[in-house]
């Protein structure tokens, strides 16, 4: 029943990112219309985002995978944005990683608070203190 439930709520993130892609936005818009759509997905759906952190072992392998597919998304549009001139010239790999663990540990931390919304700003707020302090 969990990893349904994981599948579930993971396949419908997918479908949102999908969506967004489907844009044709610039990269970094792309990244932040992304972290956007999941903040109010999760905004929307706390007590799976709560479940979801408790574990994610290799017993879930299709997930694990899924996640894998994530970062890797997140390093192309960053590589693109980097192409783009939109960003410095950074590690993109590196970037992402680093994105990846501040949204998993914001995500975690915001899912226990009481606010009706607790992910709200956190795109904006990701952007302003990891993305745009790297813009050209």
């Amino acid at each position: 029943m969990y990893a349904e439930m994981l599948e579930r709520h993971m396949g419908r993130i997918d479908d949102l990112v999908a969506g967004v892609e489907s844009l044709g936005l610039k990269p970094l818009d792309e990244l932040r219309r992304v972290l956007e759509i999941v903040c109010e997905h999760f905004n929307e759906h706390r007590d799976f985002m709560r479940i979801y952190h408790l574990d994610m072992t290799e017993a879930f392998d299709a997930l694990v995978e899924r996640k894998r597919m994530h970062h890797e998304k997140t390093v192309v549009l960053l590589e693109r944005a980097r192409e783009a001139g939109e960003l410095a010239d950074v590690d993109v790999e590196l970037l992402a990683t680093i994105l990846d663990g501040a949204i998993r540990e914001l995500f975690h931390h915001l899912a226990e608070k009481t606010d009706e919304a607790p992910f709200k700003d956190l795109a904006p707020t990701i952007f302003a203190l990891i993305i745009d302090p790297l813009r050209r």
